[in-house]
């Protein structure tokens, strides 16, 4: 029995004690049903089929860092849109979305009917990504919309004088390492930012 948005009772005919007058019945003889899967790991996708036979480093260089360098909010929203239906085809219902333009991208999220918690990397302006100001204007505009299902977390590169602005909403600090540009020898040690 699946009740508003949740599996509420699951056996075989007659073994079902909540009231079934005027429910749709689905026979699902041999399928499964199942809660909305959850990505934990989603990148909006946009450059999809290009350059995937470059190693990642090259890729990243070449490819990922000038498309998402040049993303326009409108381009950022038809990605998202793309992405998060093609999710919801396979099953997925949750997204945690670490990309660019959270407005476009809290946008698509809302009009899809996804679940959403997107981040990004905040950067000084000399990495040419979101800024944490574009962040904070983002977060005041969609963190929380659609009824709750949008959730925005704040990011940040290298910056340490900005605690107070995210501290004021609530956010409480952990530590993401990764390379910000890729690494000229193997024996780079990973830069750090902080994620609120």
């Amino acid at each position: 029995m699946i009740e508003g948005d949740r599996i509420t009772e699951v056996g075989a005919d007659g073994d079902i004690t909540a009231d079934e007058s005027g429910a749709t019945v689905i026979d699902a003889t041999d399928k499964a049903v199942l809660p909305g899967l959850v990505d934990l790991h989603y990148h909006t996708a946009l450059g999809k089929g290009w350059s995937d036979h470059l190693p990642l480093w090259e890729y990243l260089e070449t490819c990922w860092y000038p498309i998402i360098r040049a993303l326009s909010p409108e381009e950022a929203y038809w990605a998202a849109l793309a992405s998060y239906s093609e999710s919801i085809k396979c099953g997925v219902t949750t997204v945690n979305d670490m990309y660019r333009r959270l407005d476009g991208l809290a946008r698509a999220a809302e009009e899809i009917g996804i679940r959403a918690v997107l981040s990004n990397d905040v950067a000084d302006d000399e990495h040419d990504l979101d800024t944490l100001e574009d962040n904070k204007t983002a977060f005041e505009q969609s963190n929380g919309a659609a009824d709750g299902r949008i959730d925005l977390e704040a990011a940040r590169v290298r910056r340490e004088s900005h605690d107070d602005l995210l501290l004021h909403h609530g956010q409480v600090p952990y530590f993401l390492f990764h390379p910000i540009r890729p690494p000229r020898r193997s024996t780079r040690t990973p830069e750090a930012h902080v994620v609120r």
